[in-house]
């Protein structure tokens, strides 16, 4: 019974990691991976680790309650932040379809979005679907895979928490930044088009005050962006490539908050 104990303790440790990263990365709350799936997924990815940490059992049994807590939460802490360093071009990209919605005047047009049981605009969710499927289609997966295995040579499970970087603070407001710039930079073109849409309309009011252009704008303004869409995804993809690329210096980034 007590070898059971300790399997099953060394499967919730060796399981925090990814669960905590699967739970925050918009690649899986999308896809809708939660409960059973989402824990299956984590067992799966966990059972190479657990293969190899059997000479560390009788290290394991040793442990007190309170040490298996602390190590628990210290995998979690580290999912947490591989979470939130490959969910930046997803947040981008939502951010980016929110601002569009918000200026085209369809932010009232928002949706429930089932997974994550929230309000979601529209042009936000078609944008992060489409980073989702560039992201799996470019080899995502393998790449979220490799970085967790990575992060266990890293930081390994039985090994004490990692000194944590004195600049910790200003690197999540650089992820923060990292998220509004990418959303400036994915929203510009249609932001670019509704402003001069706007400027037109209201030359329009002024040589012809007859036209009630308040009335007009809204249609005006979402044919403007139907038009512009099938161009501007040209655009979006090579940028969304180019955002995905960035994720592959996720460990170094990591790097700079657990030394």
């Amino acid at each position: 019974m007590e070898s059971l104990f300790t399997y099953i303790a060394l499967f919730g440790i060796a399981t925090a990691r990814p669960i905590a990263a699967m739970l925050i990365l918009p690649v899986f709350t999308r896809l809708g991976l939660t409960g059973i799936l989402r824990a299956g997924i984590a067992l799966a990815l966990s059972l190479p680790l657990v293969a190899h940490l059997g000479s560390d059992l009788p290290a394991l049994r040793s442990m007190s309650a309170a040490m298996l807590l602390a190590m628990i939460l210290k995998e979690t802490v580290i999912g947490f932040l591989l979470g939130l360093l490959f969910g930046i071009p997803f947040w981008a990209v939502q951010s980016a379809g929110d601002i569009i919605d918000t200026q085209r005047g369809s932010s009232i047009a928002y949706m429930t979005d089932p997974t994550a049981l929230a309000e979601v605009s529209i042009i936000g969710t078609l944008l992060e679907l489409m980073m989702v499927a560039l992201f799996l289609a470019g080899g995502g997966g393998d790449l979220i895979t490799g970085a967790l295995y990575q992060s266990e040579q890293l930081w390994p499970i039985m090994a004490p928490f990692p000194k944590v970087a004195g600049t910790s603070g200003d690197l999540l407001l650089g992820i923060l930044d990292n998220v509004m710039r990418g959303a400036i930079l994915f929203s510009g073109p249609i932001v670019i088009i509704l402003f001069i849409v706007e400027v037109v309309m209201g030359l329009i009011s002024r040589i012809s005050s007859q036209l009630q252009m308040a009335d007009l704008s809204l249609p005006i303004k979402n044919t403007a962006v139907a038009i512009a869409l099938p161009i501007y995804i040209i655009f979006f993809i090579e940028q969304a490539r180019e955002r995905l690329g960035d994720l592959r210096h996720v460990l170094p980034d990591l790097g700079q908050f657990l030394q």
